[in-house]
């Protein structure tokens, strides 16, 4: 499964549209997600897309392929700057979080 986490834009052919975070945690603990294209902000008062990059470091539910899509760009460099962290520590990450 492809997830395409946006509130506004339509989803590209072949992918999965979250436009929330609850949905997007539903799907990667739901599916075998391979790709995930995000972007940062969702919304009034919504969970960001850096919650989520957050969720999948506490979680190590980041997908092989990942992309960021969001006009943001400080949202984009926090997000980018997460998923680094993830890469560079993994292995010492529990995963034993679940919280959205």
């Amino acid at each position: 499964m492809r997830i395409y986490l946006d509130d506004y834009r339509e989803k590209p052919e072949g992918w999965t549209l979250a436009k929330t975070v609850e949905e997007a945690i539903e799907l990667l603990e739901n599916n075998e997600v391979t790709h995930i294209s995000l972007d940062h902000d969702l919304g009034m008062d919504e969970k960001t897309g850096y919650a989520l990059c957050k969720w999948m470091t506490a979680n190590k539910k980041w997908p092989e392929h990942v992309a960021f899509h969001s006009a943001n760009p400080v949202g984009v460099h926090n997000m980018k700057a997460e998923y680094e962290f993830y890469l560079k520590h993994k292995d010492d990450i529990d995963g034993s979080v679940q919280e959205g």
